[in-house]
């Protein structure tokens, strides 16, 4: 009743006894204004919590994904390697890009129409999980393996079934521009050469770790 007094001169409400309308109103705004703030100190914190959840979430997809990848991403070098060795073997790069090896031909044009990223390709729309500067160079590395193999089964169709030369041996013929050889083979060189780049950049980010999940777990982690 006291605390009452203090905002009407008198209690209970009545023609001799009016309410101080005004003292009132100043404390329900007081009142008002304070749970806003409570309010929104909370959602701030709400926020920070989901944020923190979400960037712990993202590197732990990261981390499992450079595990489930490191392997292919090591072999791709080597990978490319092999299928340029396999090119060298059946043209004759000196002498027009002619074909001295039919049976080595087909061989590179198989390898060549072979995925080398398989589980990066199956893993494609995890990607956005990796550190921005790694997931993008992953994804021209994808990109460049399926223009590998776009490029060289529009090759393939273009070469003829063998016949025989004189000698008796298998002659083979490509009913297209020669030249298509050496565009696809540069077109790996060049997919092998960033591949070497991008496998110690990839090893480190696997071997890294996070510091911004080692720091909120060190946060979140009561002590005994």
């Amino acid at each position: 009743m006291d605390f009452l007094q203090g905002f009407t001169g008198c209690w209970w409400p009545g023609p001799r006894c009016h309410v101080d309308w005004g003292a009132w109103a100043a404390i329900l705004t007081g009142v008002v204004g304070y749970l806003a703030w409570r309010t929104s100190k909370r959602a701030v914190q709400i926020a920070r919590q989901q944020h923190d959840e979400m960037v712990l979430t993202r590197n732990e997809n990261a981390r499992i994904l450079g595990r489930l990848l490191v392997v292919e991403i090591r072999a791709l070098p080597a990978r490319l390697d092999y299928i340029l060795r396999a090119w060298d073997g059946a043209i004759d790069w000196k002498n027009s890009c002619a074909i001295k090896n039919g049976t080595a031909l087909e061989a590179a044009l198989a390898e060549s129409q072979l995925s080398v990223l398989p589980t990066a390709e199956k893993s494609e729309t995890r990607i956005h999980n990796l550190p921005d500067h790694i997931g993008a160079d992953l994804a021209t590395l994808i990109s460049l393996s399926r223009a590998m193999n776009h490029i060289a089964g529009r090759v393939a169709a273009r070469l003829r079934p063998p016949g025989f030369n004189p000698e008796g041996r298998p002659s083979y013929l490509y009913a297209g521009d020669q030249a298509d050889f050496d565009n696809l083979a540069s077109q790996i060189r060049d997919f092998r050469d960033l591949s070497v780049s991008f496998v110690p950049e990839f090893d480190e980010f696997v071997r890294a770790g996070f510091p911004e999940v080692q720091a909120m777990t060190k946060r979140d982690t009561v002590k005994p």
